[in-house]
């Protein structure tokens, strides 16, 4: 999977690790594509809760592609973890928020 204007995707786990030893850089990125990264990346724990994720059209952002992964990871993650007993219906989505 190669993501629009970044440097590629690397997995999770390991990109995560390596980036507690490098300085940070950011770079234009496409949400979505990492979002689903993150998705494909955690399957068998969304299908194990039961959850469904759906996206929204997200805008491409400059960030650093590993803290940008480390964010939905840990969105999606708390939403199954801390949750009542009914299975996790998780949407991500943005809207514009004043200037740019």
């Amino acid at each position: 999977m190669e993501p629009g204007g970044c440097r590629g995707w690397l997995g999770i786990s390991s990109r995560i690790r390596a980036s507690d030893h490098r300085a940070s850089r950011s770079f234009a990125c496409s949400q979505a594509t990492f979002l689903n990264g993150v998705i494909e990346w955690i399957d068998q724990m969304i299908s194990d809760a039961g959850a469904s994720v759906e996206a929204g059209p997200l805008p491409a952002v400059l960030a650093d592609e590993v803290q940008l992964q480390r964010l939905f990871q840990n969105l999606i993650v708390n939403a199954i973890e801390f949750r009542s007993e009914a299975p996790p219906r998780i949407s991500v989505t943005a809207a514009p928020n004043g200037e740019i």
